[in-house]
């Protein structure tokens, strides 16, 4: 409960600076922890992947997933440019 209040806190925040745009703090939380969750839990099937992958592939680490998510998250809740 403390990470959705942290993260409803923040969309609040954002709102009432003009900064974000009203969005569900519930989808959003879940949109969130669901991704982080879903990522380290798939460490071992990505690892996998890379092994048998036809071609070349570098799994992602958890520092760049993380930049990705919080780019996702910045960019999908910043209000339209006018």
């Amino acid at each position: 409960m403390r990470a959705f209040s942290v993260v409803r806190e923040i969309i609040s925040r954002g709102v009432r600076e003009g900064v974000f745009r009203p969005v569900d703090p519930v989808l959003t939380h879940l949109s969130l922890v669901g991704s982080l969750v879903f990522f380290f839990a798939t460490a071992d099937f990505r690892r996998r992947m890379a092994a048998e992958a036809p071609v070349a592939v570098v799994p992602p680490t958890a520092d760049a997933f993380v930049r990705h998510i919080q780019q996702l998250m910045a960019r999908g809740l910043a209000t339209p440019a006018p």
